[in-house]
């Protein structure tokens, strides 16, 4: 884990979902807790259900710990998700419950 500006970021092993070899790749910086990130995935989620093929999509977590206290905790159930194969699951089922971590 490192710090930045006062921000923690967890640092899982890439987390890439959709076609390895695409030209393409979308990282998208997060946080379980933000309600931006929230408005921000459902179009990620938008553009990788119509080009998921062509793209990959690189999740990364960045907790706003100042902020959003447990946004760091959240983001250890996804790390753990992608380690199984489970990360976009496991993703959606965060944000889904982002008031209730």
């Amino acid at each position: 884990m490192a710090l930045s500006k006062n921000k923690e970021i967890i640092e899982p092993e890439d987390v890439f979902i959709g076609n390895h070899k695409a030209a393409v790749t979308i990282t998208f910086y997060m946080d379980y807790e933000s309600l931006a990130c929230l408005h921000a995935n459902e179009v990620v989620r938008t553009v990788f259900e119509q080009n998921g093929d062509t793209i990959r999509l690189n999740i990364r977590y960045f907790p706003l710990t100042n902020k959003h206290q447990k946004a760091m905790k959240a983001g250890e159930p996804a790390v753990a998700g992608s380690l199984e194969g489970k990360i976009w699951e496991q993703h959606n089922i965060l944000f889904d419950h982002r008031k209730n971590l």
